[in-house]
Order: structure tokens, then C-alpha cells, then sequence
């Protein structure tokens, strides 16, 4: 489910600032739902801070460290997310990557490990956390993730209850056709479940988008 927009809503995804009572770097969320913030900021360095919500903090014993920031703004304007930035982490010229000709996730069935995710290569932010944190077991020996259970249904449903997740974090992703016919079947209802496994719709491979941004990336801060 995306997070609603409501009129007073930031028009930034997260923010990278200075906080203005203690020190260090800090991540702000605007538009970007907690759970994406949880598989996304951590790979930047970030983890969510105890005594305040939708805030996280930089890691490490080196918490201000102004190429730090200005390289996780870049990861995060190259993937697509709107960046609201201090004027000393703004990284000018930083833009939204153009689509790539591989998904970056794309789901499949191996014939004897059942359910399957392969993960490209390069991506300025890793996705593997939105797998890892869902259940998503990694196989070093063939670079793949297994879906948390073996029983096929319960496979698919942990491929629908990925894809929007994925396409919020800026990710496209791709679902085998057979999959994808399993996880929207002719005449599915509206009902949770059921609208969960249509957010995918069959295709061979089927290939969701990244949202787009709704305003251009970076906005700096006032």
C-alpha cells in the first residue's frame, strides 16, 4: 500500500540534515513509508533512531562526516527518491537513472528450490534487505534468494507482498509468467489477500516500474 498524500504532506521523500539539537547526520522521513526506510537507509549507514520516529542516525563512530551524507544523497537522487538535503550535502548534477534494460528483482520458480529471486548487480542501493528482512533465505553458490517457505502458494503470496515494497524503494521488478498467473488468477476478487496478489498482472516476464518521482529530485533546505 503507498503512503497516503495528503495536502500538508513534505514533498520530499527523506531528508539529510544536521540535527538541529544534536549532533551528527540524520535521515528525516517525509513521503517514504518506515517499513522502505528500514530495507533502504541501512545500506547507507543509517539506522533508525530509538527516541525518535521517522528519524534515523548516521552509524559508526565518525556520526558527521559530510562525504558520507553527500554520497548517500547521490545513492538516493540516483534511484529516484526526492532528497531534501543541507546545502553542504547537496550533490548538484545528481538525477533519477534512466530505466535499466535488466529488472532489479526479478521472482522465478527453479525446478527443484521452488521459488526464486535474482538480484542485479550494481544498483546504488542494494535491494537484499527487502527480501532478508521478509523471510527471504540468500544461497552464496548461486547468487539467488529462496522464498521463505517451499509450499507454492505461500510462495506467491510472499512474491505479491514484495512488489510493492520494491516499487516504492525504486526498484523495477520483473515476475515470471507463471508466477505471475498464479498471483493474479482470472476472476480474483478485491478482497486483501486477493488485491495483494493483483497488485503483479501477468505477462511473460511481467515488469513493474519504479514509482516515479512527483517533483524533480533534491529540493535544498530553507
Amino acid at each position: 500500500m503507498s503512503t497516503p498524500v495528503t495536502p500538508d504532506a513534505p514533498a520530499f521523500d527523506v531528508a539529510i540534515r544536521l540535527h538541529p539539537q544534536r549532533p551528527g547526520v540524520h535521515a528525516a522521513l517525509g513521503r517514504m513509508p518506515q517499513p522502505v526506510a528500514e530495507a533502504v537507509l541501512p545500506s547507507l549507514g543509517f539506522e533508525p533512531d530509538p527516541d525518535e520516529p521517522r528519524l534515523f542516525t548516521f552509524t559508526g563512530p565518525e556520526h558527521y562526516g559530510q562525504q558520507r551524507a553527500r554520497a548517500a544523497v547521490q545513492a538516493l537522487r540516483t534511484m529516484g527518491h526526492r532528497v531534501e538535503v543541507e546545502p553542504a550535502f547537496d550533490v548538484p548534477g545528481s538525477a533519477w537513472r534512466p530505466s535499466p534494460d535488466e529488472p532489479d528483482v526479478a521472482f522465478g520458480r527453479h525446478p527443484d528450490l521452488g521459488i526464486v529471486a535474482a538480484v542485479s548487480d550494481g544498483l546504488p542501493i542494494d535491494p537484499a534487505p527487502f527480501l532478508t528482512r521478509a523471510g527471504w533465505h540468500h544461497v552464496p553458490a548461486l547468487d539467488i534468494y529462496l522464498a521463505p517457505t517451499r509450499r507454492h502458494e505461500a510462495g506467491i503470496d510472499a512474491v505479491a507482498a514484495l512488489t510493492e515494497p520494491l516499487r516504492q524503494g525504486r526498484y523495477t521488478v520483473a515476475v515470471d509468467y507463471a508466477l505471475a498467473a498464479a498471483i493474479r488468477p482470472p476472476g480474483t476478487g478485491t478482497g486483501t489477500r486477493e488485491h495483494a496478489r493483483a497488485s503483479t498482472s501477468p505477462g511473460a516476464p511481467v515488469r513493474t516500474a519504479p514509482l516515479p518521482p512527483a517533483a524533480p529530485s533534491g529540493v535544498r533546505s530553507r
